[in-house]
């Protein structure tokens, strides 16, 4: 990123909380434009361009064209300079929307992807927090190959693929199903969900799956009589080097399984879950405690869990773009100007 483009991701993140004044969106598509909303920034975009977002809260416009999202991050602590990049509406991305790339932003509802006939493919989403429910495919009655990816996020909702296919989810934490998923790829994740609703409802970790892979991952889903939580009208599918709460066997029907651990107590998995596992809160720590079953125990002698990636997931969840640590407003002005410090760290990965 050049200097002119840094200064103006600083100003994006230190309008608002450090001069107290309206927002700023900057486009990039070869030079650097500043827009006062969300709206007007979209809207000064053309396809392939990237809008940086501060931090703030805020409504996404319709979206209909691919871009690149970049926000401050979604974890409060990373982002106590600027406040974290908060979307407070159900978000559509249309089916002009491939390539879409989102990162660092906490969707506080659900996201969707295409329209009535025209899919969404090749989409990234990473570091993000989404608290609703992820939708890859409009609808789930015809095999279209997505190419998505889904990478250190955190999902409080179900994934829905729509009979989609080639879909990547790593190194993320979700409470939900993943359904409709075809001949895809789940490594290194924490399922937290515990299987069963209120009622005589349930909850599985895949439904009408088919030819997936699921490895290196805790899975907090159990079965009870004549129920199977792990999958449900979901058929050759492969569980490899996992750890399941509960006492899982395979075969089931067709799905197979090899090398994973089962019926774990996880409180000995990981550091520390603050109250309920089911429920993602930041006090959870998913580091893996000494003596952890999980240790060594993925594919090759990796550990299970979203750590256990050769890239693993990264604390804070911050995007890979400079991180502005603290910010310090002078209470009077010189020569007429507001002195303003800002503490910026540059991101590996």
């Amino acid at each position: 990123m050049n200097k002119k483009m840094l200064l103006l991701v600083l100003l994006c993140s230190v309008s608002f909380f450090a001069l107290q004044a309206q927002y700023n969106f900057v486009v990039q598509n070869g030079s650097a434009s500043v827009y006062n909303t969300l709206q007007e920034a979209y809207d000064n975009t053309s396809a392939g361009d990237t809008i940086y977002l501060p931090g703030g809260s805020f409504n996404f416009p319709s979206v209909d064209k691919p871009l690149v999202w970049i926000g401050v991050g979604y974890h409060p602590d990373s982002t106590a300079a600027t406040y974290f990049t908060r979307i407070n509406n159900p978000v559509n991305f249309s089916g002009n929307c491939d390539n879409t790339y989102l990162t660092g932003m906490h969707f506080m509802s659900n996201v969707t992807f295409g329209t009535s006939g025209q899919d969404v493919t090749d989409v990234t989403i990473f570091r993000c927090r989404i608290s609703g429910s992820l939708t890859l495919k409009y609808n789930n009655t015809v095999e279209v190959l997505l190419n998505d990816k889904v990478s250190e996020c955190i999902i409080d909702g179900s994934i829905d693929a729509g009979m989609g296919s080639n879909v990547i989810i790593e190194k993320t934490i979700l409470k939900g199903t993943l359904g409709h998923f075809r001949n895809s790829y789940m490594n290194h994740n924490i399922f937290t969900y515990g299987a069963r609703n209120s009622g005589s409802g349930y909850s599985f970790l895949l439904s009408y799956c088919e030819n997936c892979q699921v490895k290196n991952s805790v899975i907090n889903y159990y079965s009870y009589v004549n129920w199977r939580a792990d999958v449900y009208g979901s058929i050759n599918n492969n569980f490899l080097n996992n750890i399941f709460a509960g006492n899982i066997t395979f075969p089931d029907g067709t799905n197979t399984g090899s090398y994973n651990i089962t019926g774990v107590d996880l409180s000995t998995v990981f550091e520390n879950i603050d109250g309920n596992f089911q429920d993602f809160s930041y006090l959870h720590n998913f580091h893996l405690k000494a003596g952890s079953p999980a240790a060594a125990a993925g594919m090759n002698g990796a550990d299970i869990g979203i750590y256990g990636h050769t890239v693993p997931f990264k604390d804070g969840g911050l995007p890979v773009t400079p991180h502005i640590r603290s910010v310090e407003v002078n209470d009077e002005t010189t020569n007429g100007l507001l002195p303003v410090s800002v503490s910026v760290g540059a991101q590996e990965n």
